[in-house]
């Protein structure tokens, strides 16, 4: 027997949470026991009008680099500038951050202090054409972090553009990191969006922190699947 929207709403205990826990599996395209009964259509608009039984991220974070927007599987937390340490410098961090666009300041100090750790811009290497446009070359890396909607996991796969069965895709692109230069500091591989934004007014060419594509060199990896001179592709999935 087909339940009343009515019903559904009024009644904030075992029952909505079932119909919560099948409308997460229905949307996710995966119809399950629980959702038998339920009359789907009107409930999701029921839910859709009022703001305090929208669904809401409440899943893992993850960084989505080289855009400032999230993707429609999430929602944005806050988007920033990509920022790391600087090349040349020994000490501070070896990963990357996204800071927000609008800092808030404690006690500090106005004056730069060497023996203090810092952190600088992160800005794009593009200059051979490939995988990204050469127009790309000195701008600034934006990012965003974004809030997964029901999904417990997130996972970033390098060497791929798809995501493994049962996982769902927030975004691809290219596996990405500091130059390989003698001068230059180790940071992480991180996940660069395919299609990367440009950030307004950037493209100075500060060369602080350089980031570019991870290209493989073969040899105690298996060449005949990892090919010297590819650039290495990667997908960040949840579930």
């Amino acid at each position: 027997m087909t339940l009343e929207v009515n019903s559904i709403v009024n009644k904030m205990g075992l029952v909505f949470r079932n119909f919560r826990q099948c409308l997460i599996l229905w949307t996710g395209m995966l119809l399950a026991s629980e959702c038998h009964g339920y009359n789907l259509e009107e409930v999701l608009e029921e839910i859709d009008s009022r703001s305090d039984y929208q669904l809401r991220g409440n899943g893992p974070t993850f960084t989505r680099w080289g855009r400032s927007e999230c993707p429609p599987t999430s929602e944005k937390v806050y988007n920033g500038y990509m920022s790391g340490p600087k090349h040349n410098f020994g000490g501070s961090g070896s990963n990357y951050l996204c800071l927000p666009t609008n800092p808030q300041w404690g006690d500090y100090s106005a004056a730069f202090n060497n023996k203090r750790a810092v952190i600088v811009g992160v800005e794009m290497e593009t200059s051979s054409g490939k995988p990204y446009p050469s127009y790309l070359q000195d701008h600034d890396s934006a990012c965003v972090v974004c809030q997964t909607i029901n999904s417990n996991s997130i996972l970033m796969v390098p060497a791929r553009l798809t995501c493994p069965p049962g996982w769902t895709s927030q975004y691809n692109g290219y596996l990405m990191s500091e130059m390989s230069t003698a001068n230059r500091r180790r940071t992480e591989y991180i996940c660069y969006d395919g299609s990367p934004v440009q950030i307004p007014g950037s493209g100075s060419r500060e060369n602080q922190a350089m980031i570019t594509p991870v290209e493989v060199l073969c040899g105690s990896l298996d060449c005949s699947k990892y090919v010297s001179g590819r650039e290495l592709t990667c997908v960040v999935c949840s579930r």
